[in-house]
């Protein structure tokens, strides 16, 4: 059952990652365009208000998803294998969440159609090496198939290290995943600008956490090296 149930998630995630990245590279415009500066503030607040809920449940998803009181859930519960499993599933809920509930907006902020070949190619290309940068990490753990499919169920913790200290992989084909696109909305802008600050904040902490560990390790490095070998200390 474990296993059937990853297979469902694994696939699930990506029917919802196409469908969200396929919005996102063809909105759905009113043929009536207008500017930012010939727009009421009104309709601006409402547009980034709607954004901002759309994104902080993204964000709040991903956030508690990750938190040690919910992997501490799993290992008590014994259903630790299917974890990843859930994440990716939930992952795949919220998108197909987000995109029902998108109101797109005819408020452009930029408006480079000659590009638009161009650009839409950039966004397909960075959103395939986004998907080839997993395999560099671990695709099948990353998606939650390997843990249910291996006889050792327990995930790689120098991959879990990796995923908490350091920059994402993918962190730079997001990016450009946000922000190709030859017609920029407001929606669309406030939707990356608050993805961008999310995942750059996420990173500074996880720099200040390597910094930590590192200044941690090189104390007790010292300490041994005195207690057994004071002559040698440095």
């Amino acid at each position: 059952l474990f296993s059937l149930y990853s297979i469902f998630s694994y696939f699930t995630l990506f029917y919802s990652i196409f469908n969200f990245l396929n919005f996102l590279q063809t909105p759905k415009l009113d043929t009536n365009l207008i500017s930012l500066t010939s727009t009421t503030t009104i309709v601006i607040i409402d547009v980034i208000f709607q954004i901002f809920f759309l994104s902080f449940i993204f964000m709040i998803q991903h956030s508690v998803m990750s938190s040690r009181v919910w992997k501490n859930f799993w290992v008590l519960t014994k259903l630790q294998p299917i974890e990843r499993s859930t994440f990716i599933l939930i992952t795949a809920f919220v998108f197909e969440f987000i995109i029902k509930l998108w109101r797109p907006s005819n408020i452009v902020i930029w408006n480079i159609l000659k590009f638009k070949t161009y650009l839409n190619n950039l966004f397909w290309f960075f959103a395939f090496v986004a998907f080839l940068q997993s395999f560099f990490i671990d695709h099948f753990e990353l998606t939650g198939l390997k843990q249910t499919f291996s006889t050792n169920s327990t995930q790689n913790e120098n991959l879990n290290d990796f995923k908490k200290h350091v920059r994402h992989p993918v962190f730079l084909s997001l990016l450009f995943i946000l922000w190709c696109t030859p017609i920029m909305t407001l929606d669309r802008l406030v939707f990356a600008s608050i993805l961008t600050i999310y995942s750059i904040f996420s990173h500074s902490l996880d720099q200040q956490a390597v910094t930590s560990a590192y200044h941690q390790l090189n104390n007790n490095y010292y300490y041994l090296l005195e207690r057994y070998h004071p002559a040698g200390s440095l």
